[in-house]
């Protein structure tokens, strides 16, 4: 197995359990676990449900968002984006709703970026030392 996992899958529910299961193994492969692979998890769980949720309008088979994890400089890095309307046009349906989300990730990482184009999608970007892990 690589140490590095790209992934882009159709922005549905059954895409989340699928890209936290491969975040999972590839912690497991690293030989990351415990609480901070626990904290990684969530966070992909609640990035992808994200997009999911919020990027789209409509259910189209064509809509799908990308996972990217990679370790750099002792740093476990996730990167969730979607090519959706982004958070700028509406990108919640229910205006706290998302909010909420990306609260609880910038809890869960170390640090965490967001970055959001109206109409181009939305990246979250999100650090979690591996220094500090046992």
């Amino acid at each position: 197995m690589s140490s590095r996992l790209r992934m882009e899958v159709p922005a549905a529910p059954a895409a989340v359990p699928s890209a936290r299961g491969a975040v999972t193994r590839l912690c497991e492969h690293l030989g990351i676990g415990g609480e901070l692979t626990e904290r990684i998890r969530l966070a992909t769980t609640e990035a992808c449900s994200n997009c999911v949720r919020h990027a789209y309008r409509d259910e189209d088979a064509s809509s799908t968002f990308a996972l990217e994890a990679r370790v750099e400089d002792d740093t476990f890095v996730l990167v969730v984006r979607d090519y959706g309307r982004g958070i700028a046009a509406g990108g919640a349906s229910r205006p706290d709703s998302l909010r909420l989300g990306l609260r609880l990730i910038d809890e869960l990482a170390d640090s965490s970026s967001i970055s959001s184009r109206p109409g181009r999608g939305t990246r979250v970007a999100m650090r979690f030392a591996m220094a500090s892990a046992e």
